[in-house]
C-alpha cells in the first residue's frame, strides 16, 4: 500500500501539473516560470514538471491497480481516475501542440522531421 500511495501521489501530481500546463499554454503563461515561483515557498510545495504523460512501469499502472482493487470493496476512486484521464490525454495534446506550432511556420507534421529528446 505504501508503494501504491507513492505512485498514486506522483500520478495525481503529474496530472495536476499537466492540466496546469494546458491552462497556462492557452493563457500564454510559461508554466516553468510558474513552477519555479511556486517552488520559492518555504513549505510543502513539491515541483513536478509537465510532460507527454507518465513514464516508467509503476506510475501508470499502480493507480489503475488500486482503482480496480478499490472497486472490489465498493470504493470509487474518481480523483485517481481523473488524473489518469489527464495523463492519458497528454500524448495527444503534445501531438496537437506540435501540429499547431508547425502550422505557424507553414509546415506540416507529415513533411517535418522531429527530434524527441528525453523520452524512453
Amino acid at each position: 500500500m505504501s508503494k501504491l500511495l507513492e505512485n498514486v501521489h506522483r500520478a495525481v501530481n503529474i496530472g495536476l501539473v499537466n492540466e496546469m500546463k494546458m491552462i497556462a499554454d492557452k493563457m500564454d503563461i510559461n508554466i516553468h516560470e510558474v513552477i519555479r515561483a511556486a517552488a520559492t515557498k518555504p513549505f510543502g510545495f513539491v515541483a513536478y514538471e509537465p510532460g507527454p504523460g507518465v513514464g516508467g512501469h509503476c506510475i501508470p499502472i499502480d493507480p489503475c491497480y488500486l482503482t480496480w482493487k478499490a472497486r472490489e470493496f465498493g470504493i470509487g476512486t474518481r480523483f485517481i481516475e481523473l488524473a489518469g484521464e489527464i495523463n492519458g490525454y497528454m500524448p495527444n495534446w503534445v501531438v496537437l501542440k506540435t501540429i499547431d506550432e508547425l502550422g505557424k511556420r507553414q509546415k506540416t507534421l507529415r513533411s517535418s522531421l522531429i527530434l524527441i529528446l528525453g523520452m524512453v
